[in-house]
């Protein structure tokens, strides 16, 4: 996504061990992980459950706490708020997402008013061949000012952020030389 304050709040619900999407975790402790194993921490291929185990400890959100103090900052109770003015982007035919087009979420980011307005901008509920049933969201749109969310739902509908189509016949998962 880009909505700062919605990604930090991801983060954050990550760090307090509260309901997040498995794929997030999986890629932040993959990264932690290879900076663990880097840094000495731990073995080769011992670093993401290693990764995982100081996040769900509650060390990781500990550390994070000390950081933010060391710079004269405070963690927020609750969720740091978004935009007030919100709406979904729905795809009306169902079918796989095939691309996203990242100069069009770019765009679409700007104009409502991210990055200087922090609860602006959009999260995308989904990635790159995932499945999408009709009238399901597709992402969801932030912004401060009706008029900022008016003038995103329109390039929204004009730009064609992502790209929804038919059938997939088939999904490699891996490929192999043969």
């Amino acid at each position: 996504g880009c909505c700062r304050a919605a990604e930090a709040n991801a983060a954050l619900a990550a760090l307090r061990g509260l309901d997040t999407p498995r794929r997030l975790i999986e890629k932040r402790t993959a990264i932690s992980g290879i900076l663990l194993v880097m840094g000495g921490v731990c073995g080769k291929g011992k670093g993401k459950a290693r990764a995982e185990e100081i996040l769900k400890s509650g060390a990781a959100l500990t550390k994070f706490q000390e950081i933010v103090e060391a710079q004269a900052g405070k963690l927020p109770k609750g969720d740091i708020p978004v935009g007030q003015y919100t709406a979904e982007i729905y795809i009306a035919e169902g079918g796989y997402v095939a691309g996203i087009r990242n100069k069009a979420i770019i765009h679409l980011a700007r104009a409502l008013g991210s990055p200087r307005e922090h609860g602006a901008g959009l999260v995308l509920h989904h990635k790159r061949g995932d499945k999408v049933q009709p009238g399901e969201s597709v992402m969801t749109l932030y912004a401060e000012s009706p008029y900022k969310l008016e003038q995103g739902q329109a390039l929204a509908r004009k730009s064609n952020p992502v790209i929804v189509e038919g059938m997939l016949l088939q999904r490699l998962t891996d490929v192999r030389e043969l």
